[in-house]
């Protein structure tokens, strides 16, 4: 999986959360949403150097790494794209077939 951060996205980004020393987390959560296949794409802000971030695959390395489970690959396309909407406040994860999340807001996790 290979996912693109706008320029837009990545100033967003370091205006939020820094210039670097963190990761963004790709989550696909499927709690509370009944079956495995009914999930929401979240965006999580983790240290860098968490425990447990080794297992994790990389889908982008600028501005700052992108990282998903491997296992939760399944529910996205190969090619993503991570862009900014000012207007919403608001990141937007999407492919050229379909928009995963209009409004993702990244939940800061670092410590």
């Amino acid at each position: 999986m290979n996912i693109r951060i706008t320029q837009e996205a990545a100033d967003e980004l370091k205006r939020r959360y820094g210039a670097g020393g963190y990761a963004l987390r790709l989550v696909y959560d499927t709690e509370g949403c009944g079956c495995a296949v009914n999930g929401v794409p979240q965006l999580q802000v983790v240290e860098a150097d968490e425990a447990g971030l080794a297992k994790l695959r990389q889908a982008a390395d600028e501005p700052v790494p992108l990282l998903y489970d491997p296992l939760q690959e399944i529910y996205f396309e190969d090619t993503l794209t991570l862009g900014f909407q000012p207007n919403r406040g608001a990141f937007r994860l999407a492919s050229a077939g379909q928009i995963y999340s209009a409004d993702l807001v990244p939940s800061d996790r670092r410590n």
